[in-house]
């Protein structure tokens, strides 16, 4: 980067301080609607293996798409087989 200020110990540009990014700011985040914040901050309940989860997949760029049968076929195979 042309122009960027360096640190001594690498190639990594320091960070202005008149410009900080990053950490808690005063009046971040979602404001609660009305009262009382709508989504509680608790533990979520431990999963069994019984239990459905709901799973969304991204396949790696050149392999073959999900939406055919037969490769839709062969994922399920293999993650049945564990």
């Amino acid at each position: 980067m042309h122009g960027a200020t360096r640190t001594k110990y690498g190639d990594h540009p320091r960070q202005l301080t008149i410009f900080p990014r990053g950490g808690a700011r005063r009046g971040a985040g979602h404001k609660p609607k009305g009262s009382v914040a709508l989504a509680t901050h608790a533990k979520r309940p431990r999963l069994t293996g019984n239990d459905p989860v709901f799973v969304t997949t991204h396949l790696a760029h050149g392999l073959p798409s999900l939406r055919r049968a037969r490769t839709l076929a062969t994922l399920r195979r293999v993650l049945a087989a564990g």
